[in-house]
């Protein structure tokens, strides 16, 4: 089966390929998925929905983003074995080298508050 998921945000350098599954169009080559973490879904974005996502040959760079406390994983594809992994935390700022933009932690949490 082909790596089908619904990130909750993609993004792609160049032209957009879609395919077309049932009555859904999908975009089949993004450049970077962002995955919001839920407890429930946390292991399976790490994991197995990260494994399907690693055989998109144009995927360059995966985030998660946690909803618990202001915690992201970037994750950017070296070679076709290897991802570096890197988390930021709250004041800190990641870069998002294909897309030529910086995201501060702060920014992507702004007006979001957690309960203790």
């Amino acid at each position: 089966m082909p790596p089908y998921r619904y990130g909750d945000i993609s993004a792609l350098c160049g032209e957009p390929i879609y395919e077309n599954l049932g009555k859904q169009r999908l975009l089949v080559n993004p450049t970077l998925i962002v995955e919001v973490l839920s407890p429930s879904t946390e292991n399976y974005d790490r994991e197995e929905k990260f494994k399907a996502y690693k055989s998109i040959e144009s995927l360059r760079e995966y985030i998660l983003v946690s909803q618990v406390k202001k915690f992201i994983t970037l994750y950017i594809k070296d070679n076709e074995k290897f991802w570096f992994q890197s988390e930021y935390v709250e004041g800190e700022t990641l870069k998002l080298e294909l897309l030529d933009c910086e995201l501060s932690v702060d920014e992507i949490y702004h007006g979001i508050i957690f309960e203790s």
